[in-house]
């Protein structure tokens, strides 16, 4: 009884090391990532602030989406067209206004490394108080997944520093996308 109460605490031990371990979430690979997607939905805030001051928060919220994405090795294009709804907040002051996107076509690079993609162009133009609150040609970068219903999504929390006559001006930026295969 007691060599068995030993074969059976061994064998419990073994069953825990090997049991026991990082279960990492799959990396769709980078062919996994090309063709054609639709957006389904898209979602950002933006807070500018300078020297540790709030200037302004922006919460853009996508809706009405005919929106294409098409990625291609290194290269994506969209087309198509879109709603977005802007609340914004800036001194005390809020404001929302709808702002219809429509006949856009853009293009870019891109590369990735695991689940993080680095973008040469942007994916949406978007527009915060009558200003493009699209980066001028600055990489971005977002993590990536294709979760088990098949939908490619991206999620982005970065912090791009502006810094024009002197004053310095931080806008970080969160933001999910959500597109499906064509």
């Amino acid at each position: 009884m007691t060599k068995l109460l030993k074969l059976l605490c061994v064998f419990s031990l073994l069953v825990l090391v090997f049991s026991c371990g990082k279960d990492d979430e799959p990396v769709a690979a980078k062919g996994d990532l090309e063709g054609d997607w639709t957006a389904t939905a898209f979602n950002a805030t933006i807070e500018t602030s300078s020297a540790g001051v709030v200037l302004s928060n922006v919460k853009l919220i996508g809706t009405s989406f005919d929106y294409d994405l098409n990625l291609d090795g290194s290269n994506f294009t969209t087309s198509g067209g879109y709603t977005a709804t802007q609340e914004l907040t800036s001194a005390g002051v809020n404001q929302t206004t709808e702002v219809d996107y429509t006949n856009i076509s853009g293009d870019g690079t891109y590369t990735t490394d695991g689940d993080m993609m680095t973008v040469n162009g942007s994916f949406f133009e978007l527009q915060a108080n009558g200003m493009s609150a699209t980066t001028g040609g600055e990489a971005q970068t977002a993590t990536y997944e294709i979760n088990s219903d098949g939908e490619l999504i991206f999620s982005q929390d970065e912090t791009l520093t502006e810094t024009s006559n002197g004053f310095t001006v931080d806008a970080k930026i969160v933001s999910t996308s959500t597109w499906v295969r064509k």
